[in-house]
């Protein structure tokens, strides 16, 4: 990736709103190859610095910058134990309680 089109994806990136509760729709609002990226980390649980470096087609520094933007942003969570390895999982949704006051009305 050119240092022009990088600059360019790190500026989608970090024009994007933060995330409290992701969900899987929230992933189609970025760029196609980091959604391919981050869609391979959510169904593995993890995704490793290098991974997302060669899914993105970076170097390791550069992919480091964009995985510590997406981590900003709550798409990615770092996990304690691997270093440079980051977590990715969606919200989850509170469930009601199974008698509500709203079901009375």
């Amino acid at each position: 990736m050119s240092a022009e089109q990088f600059n360019k994806l790190r500026q989608e990136l970090e024009a994007c709103p933060p995330r409290s509760y992701l969900r899987p729709s929230d992933l189609l609002m970025l760029p196609r190859q980091v959604e391919i990226a981050l869609t391979r980390a959510f169904r593995a649980g993890k995704i490793s610095l290098a991974e997302m470096a060669e899914g993105l087609g970076l170097e390791l520094a550069e992919a480091q910058i964009i995985s510590d933007i997406l981590f900003q942003k709550g798409f990615l969570h770092k996990s304690e134990q691997e270093g440079s390895v980051y977590t990715a999982r969606f919200g989850r949704m509170k469930t009601r309680p199974a008698e509500s006051p709203l079901d009375k009305l």
